[in-house]
């Protein structure tokens, strides 16, 4: 496929062929593609097979929020291909599937939906009782997407650090980027955290006009400019965060660069003061098929074109919710995709500026109208339109179905922090009402639709952060609220979920082939609030961690019952919210050990050592693992054991007790002077992370020891 070498927004260069293999066949893409959009410029559109139902999935985001597109990369299984940079000599595999993602055998399961309704497997082949152990082993063989072969071994060089900052901001974009150069011009450190390979967030893939004739794209590298000749911002890209506990404390994980010594490493970051801009991803919209080959995001279309340089279609019908489809299409308009139609859920609300814009094209535009079924058994081909209250309708042919119902905040790094969410029927997200202290948002997670008052919410966020540290002042931030009341508001949305259909294959989550059908099943059995639907379903429970689901579940869960908006409540995210490789969890692999003073008597006593961190200890000194013989010697004669490489401290002052109080179990208060406590330490979430013996020297003045591997972790 051809590239749109000619923009300015791409993120390829097209001068630098990479080779891959994909189901033993050598393909090229160019260096700055995913696996995914390499692909798809070869011509692939059938990434993998649903769970469940073994339907084919295609490209339907670019950000890792469902299933569809997991791959077996390099050996490593449930690969999100969509968001994974492709390097030269990748390996890439379908699993899930038996012969091929296009050709699956198990594709008969798609006809069997009846057999399996909502919570199935509590409830069918438990009777006779001998039946249900076969059956069970049959669908545990059968669940899961991705094998690990048993003797497989982990590639890969890993790392960890574990920084400190004055103001940790989290999400590229512009409110993130203003937000990191406001507290940077007052003195502060700042940490910029960005799940992309580059900033700039929403700005960055986007060409229509900003502001005097600048555009979106310019403006991102504009501000990308600024935090960069920040000598005290340090950027973390291509850093997804997993989670955010009490007191500020932020983990991750940064994929490495071709030129980084790692290729993941783990990061730990305690901050005085946070701000989350993280944005906002698509509410999809449902309908029958929603989920095939040839149905993706407004987002998805436009990156594809504006980033990759490749037209996701050849003639497209859009159905959407929101201002950002009718400027995706004015853009691939332009960029020469040939448009059916556009259906818009809204009868109006629409920006003028994009009516006119659509109008000048001759792009057909139906108010009131949407998607009712997609149309095609691997691919789309046909699409039906449908009025809202579905007395009229309409099928066009297509091959590409460009749907949204609207926006919807990432809200994950506040919700587990334990910040409060509140529905807001005008904007139709779930908004902020109460944040942890020193914990402030910013921008379109705020429901801020215009780039001014998206920009202007970064500098009230981090004003107000640097306030938390001692920095600016009260003034200032009055100024800034003032400033942000008088630019635009919440953007007005809508909580349209789905088109009058009758939902058997209309998916409400992907990753668990959730259908809305499902949903009603589950409510009809008495399981009437989403937490419980979401258990019983199945629905958010997969590897995009309700990505997908997440908002649409509550919406409709309200709307099939009849509730009033204030009832519409979020379900509980948890970390990690995004999947994260337990091989990044596990750290630097040492290639070169600390060596204690008795290295060299033990060794010559042919000792048994282990990998600690950073040092090698003797395990043991006897072939018999029982240590049969030392246990007599130690018991008849001396034994010596060498805890030299336990990590050691001194902490002193007038808040010691207090910080020993934070990480012990034990209450060190009692403990005398010249008097040793043996305690265990535990982390925000109450888990125990390490032991150690605890000495009071004098008043205010205590030592204390950690195990081995923590003695570097302990120091951060």
């Amino acid at each position: 496929m051809n590239r749109l070498n000619h923009l300015s927004t791409l993120k390829i260069d097209s001068s630098e062929k990479i080779p891959f293999k994909y189901k033993g066949r050598k393909y090229f893409g160019f260096k700055g593609d995913t696996i995914a959009t390499a692909l798809y410029s070869n011509g692939v559109r059938i990434y993998a097979r649903s769970l469940k139902y073994h339907r084919p999935r295609g490209l339907y985001s670019l950000d890792g929020e469902c299933s569809n597109t997991m791959m077996q990369v390099d050996g490593i299984p449930n690969v999100r291909c969509e968001n994974t940079l492709l390097k030269e000599g990748m390996v890439v595999k379908e699993q899930n599937v038996k012969f091929s993602a296009k050709h699956d055998l198990m594709g008969f399961l798609d006809k069997l939906d009846w057999a399996m309704p909502a919570g199935f497997y509590y409830k069918t082949m438990h009777k006779p009782a001998r039946m249900w152990p076969i059956a069970m082993k049959r669908i545990r063989k059968a669940a899961g997407i991705g094998k690990l072969a048993p003797d497989f071994k982990m590639p890969g060089k890993y790392d960890e650090i574990f920084p400190t900052t004055d103001v940790c901001v989290i999400g590229g974009g512009p409110a993130g980027m203003k937000a990191a150069l406001v507290a940077a011009q007052r003195g502060l450190r700042v940490i910029l955290m960005e799940a992309r390979p580059w900033l700039g967030g929403h700005f960055e893939y986007r060409s229509a006009e900003y502001k005097d004739r600048q555009t979106f794209h310019d403006r991102a590298e504009q501000l990308a400019k600024e935090v960069e000749k920040k000598a005290n911002i340090r950027v973390f890209t291509y850093t997804s965060m997993v989670g955010t506990y009490n007191n500020n404390l932020i983990t991750g994980f940064q994929i490495g660069k071709e030129t980084d010594f790692f290729d993941e490493r783990y990061i730990e970051i305690r901050a005085n003061a946070v701000v989350v801009a993280t944005g906002c991803i698509e509410r999809p919209l449902i309908f029958d098929n929603n989920e095939r080959p040839g149905v993706m995001q407004v987002a998805c279309a436009l990156r594809l074109a504006n980033t990759y340089g490749l037209l996701p279609g050849k003639n497209a019908v859009f159905s959407i919710g929101h201002d950002m489809g009718l400027e995706a299409a004015v853009t691939l308009y332009d960029l020469g995709l040939a448009i059916e139609c556009i259906a818009d859920i809204r009868e109006d609300g629409q920006d003028q500026s994009l009516l006119k814009a659509v109008q000048e094209r001759n792009i057909t535009l139906f108010k009131g109208w949407v998607a009712a079924m997609a149309h095609g058994g691997k691919q789309v081909k046909k699409v039906t339109l449908t009025s809202i209250d579905g007395t009229v309708s309409k099928t066009l042919n297509c091959d590409l179905l460009v749907a949204s119902a609207g926006m919807t905040p990432i809200t994950g790094a506040l919700t587990v922090a334990q910040a409060k969410l509140k529905y807001d029927s005008h904007s139709g997200f779930f908004l902020p009402t109460d944040l942890p202290k020193k914990m402030h948002a910013a921008g379109r997670l705020l429901g801020l639709d215009n780039g001014t008052a998206i920009e202007a919410s970064g500098e009230l966020a981090g004003l107000k952060a640097a306030h938390d540290c001692g920095s600016g002042s009260a003034a200032e931030i009055e100024e800034a609220k003032k400033e942000l009341k008088n630019l635009p508001g919440l953007t007005q949305g809508t909580k349209f979920v789905t088109a009058p259909v009758k939902g058997r294959k209309s998916f409400i989550c992907f990753d668990e082939d959730t259908t809305i059908k499902n949903i009603k099943q589950s409510i009809d059995k008495g399981f009437d609030v989403p937490e419980l639907i979401k258990r019983f379903s199945g629905a958010g429970l997969g590897p995009g961690q309700g990505g997908i689901p997440g908002h649409n579940l509550p919406l409709y869960a309200a709307k099939y019952q009849a509730m009033p908006d204030i009832s519409i409540k979020p379900t509980t995210v948890r970390p990690p919210l995004v999947p994260t490789m337990i091989s990044t969890y596990a750290g630097t692999n040492h290639l070169m050990f600390k060596q204690t003073p008795m290295d060299a008597m033990q060794r010559k006593e042919n000792g048994i050592f282990r990998n600690i961190g950073v040092w090698q200890r003797a395990r043991y000194f006897s072939k018999d693992f029982s240590c049969k013989r030392e246990i007599e010697n130690v018991r008849n004669n001396v034994g010596m054991l060498d805890a030299s490489t336990l990590g050691k401290f001194r902490i002193y002052g007038p808040d010691a007790l207090k910080a020993l109080q934070r990480v012990f179990v034990s209450d060190m208060s009692k403990v005398k002077k010249d008097r040793v406590k043996y305690s265990a330490m535990c982390n925000d979430d109450g888990c125990v992370i390490d032991d150690g013996v605890v000495v009071k020297r004098g008043e205010n003045d205590y030592y204390f020891t950690t195990s081995t591997a923590r003695a570097g972790q302990t120091v951060e």
